[in-house]
């Protein structure tokens, strides 16, 4: 990009313009608009609105700005009227092409303003005559903008440009010309304005129903992987009932392989079954790790089914978000589409100050999604002072289930109801941090921290419940869980 001293920039801005479906005529009806309110006034404050668009106020103000757009898609000049706070709210920080035609224009008077060719000119001048010539391409591929001096040599161009002409002013055919819109700038801005609230609704449509469409398809795939667990886990009737035939047969059950040839004492007819069994395990070990089977798959059966009826119930009701969104698409209701939209600010429940409070060593800090505060154990000893030290009577406290890993704790200095969402969230920590960490789902043990105990000479981290839930999570720290430290 050229450039020349200060000095030179005084002359002449062109705007060649290409509007959707506008004529000659309407461009001589520009023209006239902006000489008619514009003419006599100097170059003033250069309000930026995009890399491509910018407004410019002329002093003594008027009541209406130049706009000016070489976006491919909006390609432009006419009036505007705006709130000065509006545009100083809208406005960016300039380009160095739009910062150099600032500081080029400045001051400077406007004094013609023509219909050409190419668009819409506008020539400004000081007192002692200095003259620069200003074309702006709209109509070129791509538009751009281009200054020049009185020989037509380039000064600033807002992209690469090569010699121009220096456009000729002629009143010819503009002073008295009309379109079939009364004001055609104001016309012009009403459209501009309504296809970008347009193009906002029709963004801010496809948003809503892409995240409520996103969370629906999850929760159809965890109800699959539900099903998948459950199946694995297998038929808890079944387990028992194996173990129950092995102990009946006792002492010396058949041997036929790898599995004992036993009677079913379960069935009217009594017939022989084969079941399963390691090879080097005794009757007695082989029929407890049926009953170890059958307990875990009890377990699993009662936590999956409130984990899909929990499923079930949020699907039901993303289904019903689906619909309000596409009600208040069809209404043009951007207010709705909004609240979908724009996060939620997550306030993190603070406890309340205790001077005696042990400080927090040895944990992991955590907010859950609904913003309370999870803490997750590092070590053995750091498991015994979280839950017997740190953690309060009615707090939540969490376990993988049959596996070695760090304690949990839901703080719950308010007492009040954990949500459902927070209690999965820490769940899945306390299954992330455990040996259960690889598998593809895992049972965590919950309850309050007031039905845990600590056996007599247990080792550190080792403790009995009196009284507990069971949840199968994946063992994920979830995206929605924010870690404070540790």
């Amino acid at each position: 990009m050229a450039s020349r001293p200060r000095a030179l920039c005084f002359g002449l801005l062109l705007f060649s313009a290409r509007f959707t479906g506008v004529t000659k005529e309407e461009l001589n009806q520009i023209a006239v608009e902006i000489r008619t309110t514009l003419v006599g006034l100097r170059f003033g404050r250069l309000f930026s609105l995009s890399s491509t668009a910018f407004a410019v106020d002329l002093h003594p103000h008027s009541g209406a700005y130049l706009f000016i757009d070489i976006s491919p898609r909006y390609r432009s000049v006419y009036l505007i009227v705006r709130k000065l706070k509006t545009l100083e709210r809208e406005s960016t920080n300039p380009n160095p092409f739009q910062l150099q035609l600032r500081q080029a224009l400045s001051g400077c008077a406007l004094a013609e303003v023509s219909a050409v060719d190419e668009g819409i000119a506008l020539r400004f001048k000081r007192p002692d005559g200095n003259l620069a010539d200003l074309l702006v391409l709209v109509s070129a591929n791509p538009a751009n903008i281009v200054l020049i001096d009185r020989s037509g040599a380039v000064i600033l161009a807002a992209r690469d440009a090569n010699i121009v002409s220096r456009p000729v002013f002629t009143d010819e055919g503009q002073e008295n010309a009309a379109s079939k819109i009364e004001n055609l700038s104001a016309f012009l801005d009403n459209k501009r304005i309504e296809n970008d609230k347009a193009e906002q609704f029709n963004k801010l449509s496809n948003e809503a129903l892409k995240r409520v469409k996103r969370e629906i398809a999850k929760r159809y795939k965890l109800l699959s992987n539900l099903d998948s667990d459950l199946e694995k886990h297998g038929n808890a009737e079944k387990w028992k009932r194996f173990g129950d035939l092995i102990l009946a047969s006792l002492p010396s059950p058949k041997r036929e392989g790898d599995s004992f040839l036993l009677i079913d004492f379960f069935e009217a007819d009594q017939p022989e079954i084969l079941i399963p069994a390691d090879a080097n395990d005794s009757p007695k070990v082989a029929a407890e790790k049926f009953y170890k089977n059958y307990r875990k798959a009890s377990n699993a059966l009662e936590a999956i089914a409130k984990r899909k009826a929990a499923v079930e119930e949020e699907l039901n009701g993303l289904t019903e978000r689906l619909r309000f969104i596409e009600i208040a698409i069809e209404r043009a209701d951007i207010g709705v589409l909004l609240a979908y939209v724009t996060p939620v600010d997550r306030v993190v429940e603070k406890p309340k100050k205790d001077r005696n409070a042990p400080e927090l060593k040895g944990v992991r800090r955590f907010a859950s999604s609904n913003g309370f505060e999870i803490l997750v154990g590092k070590k053995a000893k750091d498991n015994d002072s979280l839950t017997f030290r740190i953690a309060k009577s009615l707090d939540t406290w969490l376990h993988a289930a049959d596996y070695p890993g760090s304690h949990v704790v839901i703080r719950n200095p308010n007492r009040k109801e954990i949500p459902t969402q927070t209690l999965i969230e820490a769940a899945s920590l306390a299954a992330f941090y455990s040996d259960a960490r690889e598998m593809t789902k895992a049972a965590v043990n919950y309850t309050q921290r007031k039905f845990v105990n600590k056996p007599k000479r247990a080792a550190p981290g080792l403790v009995s419940l009196s009284s507990f839930k069971t949840l199968v999570v994946k063992p994920e720290v979830a995206t929605r869980v924010q870690k404070i430290d540790g």
